[in-house]
């Protein structure tokens, strides 16, 4: 929540591309007092995986270029590949003890910045 704070503070927008149902996202977001942090939310079909053109479709929807974009995610597969995959620049990989053994899969691209906490987003460069 200190990192979202700063982050919304400092009018960096934020958007939210996640793999699940919307009403299970509604409720994750809402119950934990997170979706006041997100302007704009997409919700990935929870039967399949996420990809590129569905991370380019949740950007463009967003209003932005992938080129202008920073993506954090705790899947190398799904989020960091994928996103990198359609001209993503920024990518920041969030690696947690927490995080299923699935996403640990895959080959990091060259200049994914990887974190195992959020605070250290603030480091970035």
């Amino acid at each position: 929540v200190e990192v979202l704070t700063l982050l919304q503070q400092l009018e960096i927008p934020l958007g939210l591309v996640t793999h699940a149902s919307p009403n299970w996202t509604e409720f994750k977001l809402s119950s934990t007092g997170l979706k006041k942090f997100f302007a704009k939310i997409a919700t990935i079909d929870d039967n399949g995986f996420k990809t590129g053109k569905e991370w380019k479709n949740s950007i463009l929807g967003f209003g932005y270029e992938p080129s202008q974009v920073m993506v954090v995610g705790d899947n190398i597969k799904g989020d960091i590949q994928a996103a990198g995959s359609i001209g993503v620049r920024h990518l920041v990989w969030l690696d947690t003890a927490e995080t299923w053994s699935l996403y640990h899969e895959g080959d990091i691209p060259n200049g994914t910045k990887v974190i195992s906490r959020l605070e250290q987003l603030l480091d970035y460069e």
